[in-house]
């Protein structure tokens, strides 16, 4: 038996959610007569964004030098910066703003960041960004599939013994993923170095000798 790809296209997810569901697949978000499209083609890129963005996802996660705004703020705050443009979009969430390995504290304010910092500082935002599906952790794909067969389940076929069955596969898989995820970073070491000994790091590791 040959072996199937994984998804890579907001249809294709959709539909091994809705043949889970026992529905036909889907071949575009713009299908006719079809609740389950409907429901697809409205709640799709919205889970997806709110899954994407409530974790440090090291998959969808990216780095970019702000630049410096000629705004001052009013109080507070030493510096604006302007919000990051990317080719994909808006970030989804700013993880943190740092210089170096130290943390700078830092708001955001419509298209701004101001931040606890000299304006001749470099400053890195750390942030979550819409990643393509295929560049997706298999784990976080089955937890998304999972989870829009339970979104079916609920506003679809009304059955809640699916329902109940894919809203705990979804949160199973979900732990999964994040373990996964976790694995794919270098461990922290439990001790460092006397050249490295006195850094600030984020997370911070042992200052033990």
């Amino acid at each position: 038996m040959a072996q199937e790809n994984l998804p890579v296209t907001p249809e294709e997810v959709c539909s091994r959610a809705m043949v889970m569901c026992g529905m036909e697949a889907m071949s575009s978000f713009s299908e006719l007569g079809r609740d389950e499209v409907i429901v697809a083609s409205q709640l799709y890129e919205v889970m997806v964004n709110a899954a994407l963005s409530s974790y440090p996802w090291r998959f969808a996660s990216g780095q970019w030098q702000l630049e410096l705004s000629a705004s001052d703020p009013l109080d507070r705050y030493e510096s604006a910066w302007h919000y990051p443009t990317l080719p994909e979009g808006r970030p989804l969430q700013i993880q943190q703003i740092r210089s170096g390995d130290d943390p700078v504290r830092y708001d955001i304010f419509k298209n701004l960041i101001y931040a606890s910092a000299d304006p001749s500082a470099v400053l890195i935002a750390d942030y979550q960004f819409r990643v393509e599906e295929a560049y997706w952790l298999p784990q976080f794909m089955l937890f998304m599939i999972f989870d829009l067969a339970a979104t079916f389940a609920s506003s679809v076929t009304r059955s809640s013994t699916q329902l109940k069955a894919f809203d705990g596969m979804a949160e199973r898989q979900l732990m999964r993923a994040k373990t996964r995820d976790a694995q794919s970073k270098t461990p922290k070491r439990s001790r460092m170095t006397a050249l490295r000994r006195g850094r600030h790091e984020w997370p911070r590791g042992s200052t033990t000798a």
